[in-house]
């Protein structure tokens, strides 16, 4: 079984996928994009992308769509108003990172008896400021 992940550095302003298993592993950037189909996951200039998995044709086309459509001006504001619904990916959580900032934007799905629309994409969206996070300490030891 193939597992994707990917890593950003906010510094360098890159990203890089990775596809691996106990068999392989593929470092994944634009001039190499995977999986290699471009009906429904075209290559878009300086974009690594997946819409929800390896293949799912539908979603990494819808994906597709919005990267171009906002190629060279993609914000948070506009992933979390105009990507992550028109695609619909997000059901339980959503995320939106921005390396540069250092910050994070997180939507869980409405929890039962709550009120509001169920999906995570649909609902508020929490910031985090990461770097704060990642300074706080550990507690102590009794």
């Amino acid at each position: 079984m193939l597992t994707l992940q990917g890593v950003g550095d906010g510094k360098s302003n890159e990203f890089s996928g990775f596809q691996y298993s106990p068999h392989v592993a593929t470092i994944i950037k634009p001039d190499n994009l995977l999986p290699a189909n471009d009906s429904w996951h075209p290559r878009i200039a300086d974009v690594v992308y997946w819409g929800m998995d390896w293949v799912c044709p539908n979603d990494n086309a819808m994906l597709a769509h919005q990267l171009k459509a906002f190629h060279g001006n993609l914000s948070v504001a506009n992933t979390i108003s105009d990507v992550a619904p028109f695609v619909g990916t997000g059901d339980v959580h959503t995320v939106v990172y921005d390396h540069a900032a250092m910050r994070m934007y997180v939507a869980t799905a409405r929890p039962d008896g709550g009120a509001g629309p169920l999906p995570a994409y649909q609902r508020q969206f929490t910031s985090l400021d990461m770097e704060k996070l990642f300074a706080e300490q550990p507690p102590k030891a009794l």
